[in-house]
């Protein structure tokens, strides 16, 4: 086994794969097959690096992988969420009720929001559809993920790219959409529509607005 560290969030990955070389084959042909069915564009583009940080070589390995199903809501599921706690943290000294919408695949979003007061699991994060009384795909409490009833690998994957680069993740949705994944907004002017999120929304969010954001890969 080969195990690897995300210096990002310090989770580790024991890859099955003796080298890069064998992992970007591997995930080639995930690609090839279909194997993502939310927009491929986040593997796609590890799979095209030509030089990897730790960080992404780390993910080259983890989606060249093929997965199990997930662990059981009981022990909560390995993924390094912490970073989107920090962001909402962060916007909720601004903001009532901070959200983020993300989209998983075409026609299925999920919403990232503390759960409110009076709800059982106050203080912790619910990622749920936006359609009310829609699919319910788990919570964030503490330092653990605790698997909804229709959680899935994509869901997973998506909530994990988005703790990884924040910036990164909203800034493609934005840009593809014309939306402001945290108010849901319209981008109007030509920065924003280039970086991908609203000035203001950087700022409730902590993330940058600049030029590093707009020749974002992702």
């Amino acid at each position: 086994m080969n195990t690897l560290t995300n210096p990002k969030t310090g989770a580790t990955f024991d890859s099955p794969f003796a080298n890069d070389s064998d992992a970007r084959a591997a995930l080639l042909a995930r690609l090839a097959a279909g194997d993502f069915t939310r927009k491929p564009e986040f593997p796609r583009s590890i799979a095209s690096k030509p030089t990897l940080t730790p960080a992404m070589r780390f993910w080259l390995h983890k989606l060249a992988t093929k997965s199990g199903p997930p662990e059981s809501a009981k022990t909560g599921i390995e993924v390094e969420l912490a970073p989107i706690v920090k962001l909402l943290d962060k916007a909720g000294t601004h903001l009532k009720s901070p959200a983020v919408v993300l989209s998983v695949k075409p026609g299925v979003d999920i919403k990232i929001a503390r759960a409110s007061a009076k709800s059982k699991w106050a203080g912790s994060i619910y990622v749920t559809s936006p359609v009310f009384r829609g699919p319910y795909y788990g919570r964030i409490t503490g330092d653990a993920f605790f698997a909804g009833r229709d959680i899935n690998e994509d869901v997973l994957s998506v909530l994990q790219a988005f703790a990884d680069d924040p910036a990164g993740v909203a800034g493609a949705l934005g840009r593809e959409t014309g939306k402001c994944c945290f108010c849901r907004k319209p981008l109007s002017d030509v920065r924003s529509t280039a970086v991908g999120y609203g000035e203001t929304c950087a700022k409730h969010f902590d993330l940058p607005w600049g030029a590093t954001t707009i020749l974002s890969p992702h």
